[in-house]
């Protein structure tokens, strides 16, 4: 099974270099905006999503306050 990892990064080439890290079993889907994100997790929610705290439309903690309104059972972490 593999896992679909939702990543929210503006400016951290950390988050960035994940899906090159991460092995087959992960699916990164990278997105440089949370409204972008926001857009996909509507019809395909992942099992989990990163996301920078500045972001440049909303910061990572607005966006983490959103996701339970989708009533998925995503995680989140904030980076």
């Amino acid at each position: 099974m593999t896992y679909r990892l939702m990543v929210v990064a503006a400016a951290s080439d950390t988050l960035r270099s994940l899906p090159a890290q991460l092995g087959e079993s992960v699916s990164v889907q990278l997105y440089s905006s949370a409204d972008e994100a926001l857009w996909e997790m509507r019809t395909n929610p992942p099992q989990a999503l990163i996301a920078e705290l500045e972001l440049p439309d909303m910061s990572g903690l607005e966006l983490a306050e959103i996701v339970p309104n989708f009533d998925v059972p995503t995680r989140v972490l904030l980076y």
